[in-house]
């Protein structure tokens, strides 16, 4: 299993998107059942191994942890983008598998 850390996202659009990018990170979401959707942003050096080894990681084979100062976050990656020159990830998305520790997370209400 392999750790990556994560920064929370707060600025959206295509502008910020490109200026992640040039930064050498990768806008991110992670998805899951019972929480709103988290935008995070990963630097790129913590890919280099998932991008050798990406058949590894694609089709729930794989378990990743994703960590900050304040959680950690067990997911498989879903779907990823990487650009057609550069061969590069322009994007990822993770699916939440279960919750190590978060005190912050936002739970979905029932109604949603």
């Amino acid at each position: 299993m392999i750790k990556i850390k994560f920064d929370i996202r707060n600025k959206f659009g295509t502008n910020n998107s490109k200026k992640i990018r040039k930064d050498n990170k990768i806008p991110s979401i992670i998805y899951g059942n019972r929480i709103k959707n988290i935008n995070i942003v990963i630097e790129n050096k913590y890919l280099i191994y998932i991008k050798k080894n990406v058949n590894k990681y694609l089709n729930k084979k794989e378990k990743i942890v994703l960590y900050n100062c304040n959680s950690l976050l067990e997911v498989y990656i879903k779907e990823f983008q990487i650009h057609p020159i550069k061969r590069i990830f322009i994007h990822i998305d993770f699916i939440l598998i279960s919750t190590l520790s978060s005190d912050w997370i936002e739970h979905r209400s029932s109604k949603s």
